[in-house]
This record gives structure tokens, sequence and C-alpha cells, in this order.
């Protein structure tokens, strides 16, 4: 059951960050760091759903991607924030 609800969150993600990119209405820069946020919170979601299941022997090579995404968050909030300010 959780899996299947980490799934679909992991689906909405994806599915945000296409329609955020895609979009015309709003604020375009704003929205592509939105979009970027959204998608780094969904890739450190589905890595993690692979440590936990130890899925992640399948693809070790994912090991290094998990820990710099740690620090992404900051970062892009920050940026989201400084770009609506300064519209």
């Amino acid at each position: 059951m959780l899996t299947g609800l980490i799934v679909f969150v992991i689906a909405q993600a994806l599915l945000l960050a296409v329609v955020l990119i895609r979009s015309d209405r709003g604020y375009s820069p704003a929205n592509r760091v939105l979009a970027a946020l959204v998608l780094t919170i969904g890739i450190q979601i589905t890595i993690s759903q692979f440590l936990r299941s130890g899925d992640i022997r399948r693809y070790p090579h994912l090991i290094p991607v998990h820990h710099p995404l740690d620090f992404a968050y900051g970062v892009l909030l920050y940026l989201y924030v400084r770009v609506l300010v300064n519209r």
C-alpha cells in the first residue's frame, strides 16, 4: 500500500513539473524554478524508495545522485522566492 502511494506521489510530481514548464500562464521564470524544485523532490522520493526497498542493488549508479539533491532544496527555494520578488 505504501509503495503504491509513493508511486502516485512520484507520478504527480513529474506531472506537475511538466505542466509548470509547458504552461504559458503565469510568470514563466518562476514556474521553471518551481518545476525544478518539484522535480528534485520527486527524484529524491524515488531514490529514497529504491534505498528503502533494496532495489538500489540493481541501480548502484544512483547512490551518488541522492546526497547532492539534499542541498538543492534550499537553493531552489531561494531562487524561487528571489525570482518572485524581483518580478
